[in-house]
């Protein structure tokens, strides 16, 4: 018997009986973040896969679009080199809005996860050196016949 009149025995129970209701308790709140977190991961598995169908009917309405036929004289070849070192080609009428190379680059270009957000780059030319701001042409209607863009170009992705 302790010194509040308490036997062993009792002090036990008594204490097994709080340590049993804080494993339930502490049960019962790692379940709940559990199932928070199984949630969250399943949205964000519903929104990749919204996000994979849509970009897959993008690159299927673009690879359904007609190119120019390379004798158009009203018509421009774009090479765009990617930081990777991947190349994409594709013809685009002069009457094309830049905004669209970016809107190519969205549909076409895997970045990679070790590679920096995919919206957070510019285009740029080597000679004359002009840097195309994604923010800008999209707020603009500026075409590749706005810019003088020659008829073979090649444009570089830059991290901004």
């Amino acid at each position: 018997v302790g010194p509040s009149g308490e036997s062993e025995a009792d002090r036990a129970v008594r204490e097994g009986t709080v340590n049993v209701s804080k494993e339930r308790s502490l049960k019962a709140q790692q379940d709940e973040e559990f199932r928070q977190a199984l949630e969250l991961d399943q949205a964000r598995e519903a929104s990749a896969a919204e996000a994979r169908r849509a970009k897959q009917a993008l690159r299927q309405k673009w690879d359904d679009m007609d190119e120019p036929d390379a004798e158009c004289a009203d018509s421009v070849d774009v090479l765009i080199r990617l930081p990777s070192g991947q190349r994409l080609r594709r013809r685009f009428p002069t009457s094309t809005p830049i905004a669209v190379l970016f809107e190519f680059l969205d549909v076409y270009w895997e970045p990679g996860k070790a590679a920096k957000p995919a919206k957070k780059f510019d285009l740029a030319t080597s000679f004359p050196k002009r840097v195309f701001d994604r923010q800008d042409v999209e707020e603009s209607s500026t075409t590749l016949a706005d810019e003088g863009i020659d008829p073979q170009r090649v444009f570089f992705v830059q991290w901004k």
